[in-house]
């Protein structure tokens, strides 16, 4: 019998052991492993959504960038034959008429430009200045727009 109270009391020893065991939490793991998995994690995420715009801007980014950003005016003015005619316009740039068909303006030239006459033009170049040569003498004000798009 007194083995079998022997087994009894080892097999009771082994369980407080166990359940002792189960109660304690883990150790923490070293502060310099968990800094690094958290460097890592972040720098994962980073690129993860850098690389995800970067996909989203090759797929959609002309059709954002047209919609998203519209043409806007660069500058609009009526500019008039005759002195004593003067009107307000936005941004309107200094322009003198060489003849009744040639109008020189002097503005700078927005890198993409869309220019709109209310007259019909025969020729048109922007180099230093803005060079407007009409099909016929001008006798009324012609409405300028520039666009930059």
């Amino acid at each position: 019998m007194d083995t079998t109270i022997i087994e009894d009391d080892m097999l009771s020893d082994d369980d407080d052991e166990t359940n002792d065991f189960l109660r304690k939490p883990p150790p923490p793991p070293p502060r310099c492993r968990l800094r690094l998995c958290k460097w890592f994690m972040v720098s994962l995420a980073i690129g993860l959504v850098s690389a995800m715009l970067v996909q989203i801007w090759s797929d959609y980014g002309e059709y954002i960038q047209t919609q998203a950003f519209p043409p806007r005016i660069y500058s609009m003015s009526y500019q008039c034959n005759s002195v004593n005619d003067i009107r307000k316009g936005y941004k309107s740039p200094p322009c003198v008429w060489g003849n009744p068909r040639v109008l020189t303006c002097e503005i700078t030239k927005p890198s993409n430009y869309i220019v709109n006459v209310d007259a019909d033009v025969s020729d048109m170049v922007w180099g230093d200045l803005l060079n407007i040569t009409f099909v016929s003498d001008r006798v009324r004000c012609i409405h300028l727009t520039i666009w930059s798009i």
